[in-house]
């Protein structure tokens, strides 16, 4: 067994959690169970029907994880598949289970669910309001994960606004390899990092197999080190997409992305 004091997860100025995306084959309880043997700091569960499907789950199960998480590492948030632009359009399932998930995570006692802008924003309705019931789940915060490129043109800026205009519950999900894929396609018409990090809360180091060397993710890591430095309050988590999604080496990677997290931190802080 891995004991704690092996991975520092609280040097570089924040802890740094990790997404379950990466780790497959583990249940609930056995995904909290392993990373608390493995010293990390909190969860962010995949929510949705290709995750865990926590919309679906009765309230009992849900208490039993709850009650997993209390004595393992807490999750602190939940991602789900729903498109922006369906909860834009009032599509009733979409709200449906946007609503769901939002009751799962005051079970779980989880601060946030996120949600997909995965289409562009010139295809979204006018005007831009979410429906009611995306509105009164506060204190559960609505992240939004700026999933099609074209979210990092600053010409869409303004739109982003406006929808984030909707109340003070709607925040943002970064990415950085969705960062870094931006900014290769539209070198000169990006949107620049620190404005969309001034509307975040979650920020994930997200390697897809290829690491987190690439300029998109250094700028980004190094601009959201100067943020959590003056105050703000932004969580950090290791998002790992690349082929072997084996618990192992999820781990593997976690901790090789913390130590380039710990770097990017003293860059900064030695400036």
């Amino acid at each position: 067994m891995t004991s704690h004091a092996s991975t520092d997860t609280t040097h570089a100025g924040s802890p740094v959690g990790l997404y379950s995306i990466g780790a497959r084959d583990l249940d609930v309880p056995g995904l909290l169970s392993w990373a608390h043997q493995h010293g990390l700091p909190f969860m962010h569960l995949r929510a949705g029907p290709r995750g865990y499907d926590l919309a679906r789950r009765d309230t009992s199960t849900l208490r039993h994880w709850a009650r997993v998480a209390t004595h393992t590492i807490p999750v602190t948030g939940l991602t789900c598949d729903v498109d922006l632009v369906d909860l834009l359009r009032s599509d009733p399932d979409s709200t449906a289970q946007t609503t769901a998930l939002t009751a799962a995570a005051r079970v779980l006692g989880c601060q946030w669910i996120r949600v997909l802008a995965r289409t562009p924003p010139e295809r979204l309705p006018e005007p831009v309001y979410l429906p009611p019931e995306v509105h009164t789940n506060h204190p559960i915060t609505v992240l939004i994960e700026l999933h099609h490129p074209n979210w990092l043109l600053a010409s869409s800026l303004e739109l982003l606004r406006r929808i984030l205009d909707n109340g003070p519950h709607l925040r943002l999900l970064i990415d950085t390899g969705q960062i870094h894929r931006g900014q290769r396609l539209h070198p000169d018409d990006s949107v620049a990092v620190d404005q969309l990090l001034a509307a975040a809360k979650v920020l994930h180091l997200s390697d897809d197999g290829t690491g987190l060397d690439g300029i998109g993710h250094v700028d980004t890591a190094e601009c959201a080190v100067r943020h959590i430095d003056t105050g703000h309050n932004l969580e950090v988590a290791f998002e790992w997409t690349g082929r072997d999604r084996s618990p192992a080496q999820c781990l593997h990677r976690y901790r090789s992305a913390l130590q380039w997290w710990q770097h990017r931190h003293q860059q900064v802080t030695n400036g």
